[in-house]
């Protein structure tokens, strides 16, 4: 039986991970925002921010992507927020909505200087890392990314962070991906865009998890890959 939960993801995904995630929850896919690079422009995590029962997006990303975010809002029962900052493919134009959301404080982590205003008040820590959603997972209170900058933030925020070693995360057009675009975190489960054994990073997630008492569901057999990750939204229609 599904969970009342929505699953927010790129449209580029693996079938079969959108498959296996279909057994789970109600997958909603985000199409790409042609004003971003090519490689991430679908990944969720550059495209909305989900904080206090509110939707944040770029008012041109919403022309876009209308039915799939109306769908998003409707079942989530969030309200949208446009946000009309400079937006372009090249950083720091493409992370104004790159955060990472601490749930249980309805707060989040990003780089105060890219980040839109509208976000502000929700900001917890400053971090050097722009692409903060996708460095890094937030598993049950701990922060867990391969970024030492993630760590001093998470440090700044009172909370715990475990360092992962770099690399091995495969996202095309680049030299690696991030650990934050390769799955999401919903009930103490970690659901990864492919197989974690299959890089140092996703072996080192695998251990952290294992001692932690996490579930990881590996979505395909495929090498860990970076697809902008997975926002969750309880839904509140069905």
């Amino acid at each position: 039986m599904k969970e009342p939960v929505l699953a927010i993801i790129s449209e580029s995904c693996p079938e079969a991970a959108k498959s296996r995630l279909a057994a789970f929850f109600t997958v909603v896919t985000l199409p790409p925002d042609p004003l971003l690079a090519s490689p991430v422009s679908s990944h969720p995590d550059m495209l909305i921010t989900i904080i206090n029962k509110m939707l944040f997006c770029h008012r041109e990303y919403y022309k876009t992507a209308s039915d799939k975010i109306d769908v998003i809002l409707s079942l989530g029962g969030l309200n949208l927020v446009c946000v009309n900052s400079p937006r372009g493919a090249v950083y720091p134009l493409d992370v104004g909505l790159n955060t990472l959301i601490l749930q249980d404080q309805q707060k989040l982590i990003a780089r105060r200087d890219t980040l839109a205003p509208e976000l502000l008040p929700y900001l917890a820590a400053d971090a050097k890392q722009g692409y903060a959603g996708c460095s890094s997972l937030y598993i049950n209170g701990t922060l867990v990314t391969a970024d030492p900058s993630m760590i001093r933030a998470a440090q700044k925020c009172g909370i715990s962070a475990h360092l992962l070693p770099q690399g091995g995360i495969l996202l095309p057009g680049y030299n690696t991906g991030l650990i934050g675009g390769c799955g999401g975190v919903w009930n103490s489960t970690v659901y990864l865009f492919g197989n974690p054994d299959s890089c140092a990073q996703g072996r080192r997630l695998k251990e952290y998890c294992q001692h932690a008492n996490i579930t990881i569901v590996p979505l395909c057999d495929e090498p860990l890959s970076d697809f902008g990750g997975i926002q969750f939204v309880k839904t509140v229609k069905t």
